[in-house]
């Protein structure tokens, strides 16, 4: 018996604390700013049941009351050690809506385009951003031939290529890169900004770099963005 009465009272201080926070938490949804003034008066109704002395008495009217508020309950933030922790949301694969971006790279900064680039490939500029899903959009560049950087970095900059034999490693400097392969400067500049694995060269494939103003992906009709 002192078992069973020692368990009703753990269940009667549960429903008691959760009583006490639960005018503390409604604020916080929608509902709440309807429920808090009538849930502010019930505590003090509840309280006072509280008093009794037929334990059984006060368990049957928390467990009533607990019953007709599990609904409002169930969708709020949970209450912990005083910390308020809100819920986490995952989306998933078949809710993502992935959509073509057009940006043209003429006499833009390469830094602040990759970066620019890198974010939209990721899905960061999306409210439901998650960091191991592949939900970025698809991202078209035309015009990196024309594309500058600023300071020395031209003359500075070096790309180096080995062909795997002793000895053969191949220097180029950006102008000859961009003489020659226009479109490796800028994919090679948002590859070291994105994700390294499997996931990384997933987004990487989305993007469609050209190095004059022709692209041929009119169908997807790419909305353009300036940076």
């Amino acid at each position: 018996m002192a078992v069973y009465k020692n368990c009703v009272k753990s269940i009667l201080s549960k429903l008691e604390r959760g009583i006490y926070i639960l005018p503390h938490l409604l604020p916080l949804s929608v509902s709440g700013i309807f429920f808090s003034f009538f849930i502010e008066k019930l505590q003090i109704y509840l309280c006072r049941l509280l008093f009794y002395n037929d334990i059984f008495l006060k368990l049957a009217i928390l467990l009533i009351f607990s019953c007709i508020f599990i609904k409002i309950i169930v969708n709020l933030p949970s209450y912990r050690n005083g910390v308020i922790y809100m819920k986490t949301q995952t989306v998933s694969q078949k809710d993502i809506k992935l959509q073509w971006t057009l940006i043209d790279a003429a006499d833009k900064v390469l830094g602040r385009l990759a970066a620019r680039t890198a974010h939209l490939l990721r899905g960061k500029h999306k409210p439901d951003f998650s960091p191991n899903m592949d939900q970025g959009d698809y991202v078209i560049i035309i015009n990196a031939a024309k594309v500058k950087m600023t300071g020395k970095k031209k003359i500075n900059k070096k790309y180096y290529k080995h062909t795997g034999y002793v000895g053969h490693v191949k220097e180029y400097s950006f102008n000859e890169m961009l003489d020659q392969k226009p479109e490796f400067i800028i994919k090679n500049a948002v590859k070291g900004m994105l994700p390294k694995g499997r996931l990384g060269r997933a987004q990487l494939k989305k993007l469609k770099v050209y190095a004059d103003d022709q692209h041929k992906h009119e169908a997807q009709k790419p909305q353009t963005i300036t940076i």
